[in-house]
């Protein structure tokens, strides 16, 4: 009898996790991209930061810069002047990337948060191309450091998955993919982020043979039935958009529009 109620007693338990996981899962509380990499931290004086965990973040539609930090439990609280510069790789500074605030740290600080703006975060193509600088001052202490911003922002990836080819006369499905690059997240049509219709469009050549739209589910995944007429054949390019608050970006890809050979069978 006592075993039994001791089962029962685990069974419950085990519930109760499980619908706490759930729930804390339901919040959508923000996660650290990088909680899994190793620490690189820089301390000066009582204060110290985890580089290697520094990311930007998009909430509320407006970037924010999210900086892991800890102060020593033993030191009064302090108030600091933060700044973040922005620096092309020749040196050039991005003056509209500038951002300074004076907050206050406390032992109980666990993350600096600094506001971006709604259109801080750049291109694609421009990201690799810039470095950010930020500083951390108070008293005679000046805490500071660079990073690749193309390693610490959001940026949205879309995959064309499944066949390559068309066949005329039918409806061929395609499989579309969209996800967060940086958390690793997949992007739901209707999200903030994400809250337009991904655009895909069919050319032969120059000339436009088809467009249709498609929506991703909350796995980031989106079935696209595509036809062509009869009189498109041979070689294709598909063109997948997606627009969302990182911007707009296209993929494209090869497909084939073939003919269904049909065998006759006599006896």
């Amino acid at each position: 009898m006592k075993v039994k109620f001791l089962t029962v007693i685990m069974m419950i338990f085990t519930v109760f996790m499980f619908s706490c996981e759930n729930s804390a899962s339901k919040t959508g509380k923000k996660k650290n991209p990088f909680e899994d990499e190793s620490d690189r931290v820089i301390k000066v004086g009582p204060l110290e930061v985890n580089e290697a965990k520094i990311y930007i973040s998009y909430e509320s539609e407006k970037y924010l810069l999210n900086i892991p930090a800890q102060l020593e439990s033993s030191s009064p609280s302090i108030m600091a002047d933060i700044s973040v510069n922005v620096d092309k790789l020749d040196g050039t500074n991005v003056e509209d990337l500038t951002r300074s605030v004076k907050t206050t740290i406390s032992p109980l600080t666990s993350e600096i948060v600094i506001e971006l703006g709604k259109d801080y975060v750049p291109g694609l193509e421009d990201l690799s191309n810039l470095l950010m600088k930020y500083s951390i001052k108070w008293s005679d202490y000046d805490l500071s450091g660079k990073l690749s911003m193309f390693r610490i922002s959001p940026r949205i990836k879309t995959q064309i998955l499944g066949s390559a080819q068309i066949i005329k006369g039918e409806e061929s499905t395609f499989r579309l993919f969209v996800n967060d690059v940086l958390s690793g997240d997949p992007i739901m049509s209707g999200d903030p982020i994400m809250n337009k219709d991904l655009n895909v469009e069919l050319f032969s050549g120059e000339e436009l043979v088809g467009t249709f739209t498609a929506k991703t589910d909350e796995s980031g995944m989106a079935s696209v039935p595509v036809s062509v007429d009869e009189s498109v054949f041979g070689t294709l390019k598909m063109v997948v958009t997606t627009e969302t608050a990182y911007g707009t970006r296209s993929v494209e890809t090869e497909v084939v529009a073939e003919q269904l050979s049909k065998i006759l069978l006599t006896t």
